[in-house]
């Protein structure tokens, strides 16, 4: 089994609601969004729940 470490990224809320938005007209899984760009999905879904 192949474990990876994800890096910590610091961003400001204006990035996260950018991201929040690119990641709404994608079409890719959110698992699959956080994964290509490196935020965790805990992450993710606290940001979405606050912005």
């Amino acid at each position: 089994m192949t474990t990876t470490r994800q890096t910590t990224v610091l961003l400001s809320e204006s990035e996260w609601l950018a991201l929040l938005e690119k990641q709404e007209a994608s079409d890719l899984t959110i698992k699959d969004f956080c994964a290509q760009h490196g935020v965790s999905r805990s992450a993710f879904f606290s940001w979405r729940r606050r912005v």
